[in-house]
């Protein structure tokens, strides 16, 4: 038997020139579904007005997640992308949980009420008036607005590149062990070793618990803090 070690392999980003944004003359590069979702169309288009809790972004960055692809091939013309790392550039009179100059990371989900039983209970991505990234300007453009309850500050110790994907793959699973409530001395079960599974057992590993892989393949017991295999 020959024994490999595989390593992480960091997802993909699409990486842009991060543009100043202007207020005087607001205006931005996107990069459009083109037909069949094969290519990109680059566009220039206009700023959205920033409501009271926006936030205007200059994106640094953007992961690429499969969902992109699903939605690129059905709409042409939408502006996809939902693992963004982007600096403040301006905010409205409301916001108070980041400031202008901030790195921050946001996905899949733009707004929500904040107000029915799904959002007073932690479960947002069901409330019935949440917008996602595919309700205006994904993460595949120089800049967006999004509100600012649904961003999060990126600590400098982060490269961007390595960020992005935290806000999609990341929360997901993170999402799963804080709202089971997972304790440090669970044992955790992960299906799969792909982009989300890889970080549920790094997170695992973090938060104390016994992480146990769970696959139809061979792999190597220890690998990425897992301690079982089945």
């Amino acid at each position: 038997m020959t024994l490999i070690t595989v390593e992480p392999v960091a997802a993909p980003t699409v990486e842009v020139p991060v543009e100043t944004l202007s207020i005087e003359t607001p205006t931005y590069t996107a990069f459009a579904a083109g037909p069949g979702g094969q290519s990109f169309v680059q566009k220039q288009l206009e700023l959205p007005k920033l409501g009271q809790f926006d936030v205007a972004v200059a994106i640094v960055c953007c992961g690429v997640c499969y969902t992109d692809t699903m939605y690129a091939a059905m709409a042409e013309g939408m502006v996809v992308g939902h693992e963004i790392i982007g600096r403040v550039e301006f905010k409205g009179e409301a916001v108070t949980n980041v400031d202008i100059g901030d790195t921050i990371g946001f996905g899949y989900i733009r707004s929500t009420c904040l107000a029915c039983q799904f959002c007073l209970s932690g479960q947002e991505n069901m409330c019935p008036k949440r917008t996602t990234f595919t309700d205006g300007i994904g993460g595949l453009a120089n800049a967006s607005v999004w509100d600012s309850r649904f961003v999060y500050k990126i600590p400098s110790s982060i490269e961007p590149r390595h960020a992005g994907p935290l806000t999609c793959a990341g929360a997901s699973v993170f999402g799963a062990l804080y709202g089971y409530n997972v304790s440090p001395t669970a044992t955790v079960g992960v299906v799969g070793m792909g982009g989300l599974g890889h970080l549920a057992i790094k997170f695992a590993k973090a938060w104390g618990c016994k992480a146990t892989r769970v696959a139809n393949k061979r792999a190597i017991e220890g690998w990425n803090g897992v301690t079982g295999l089945v």
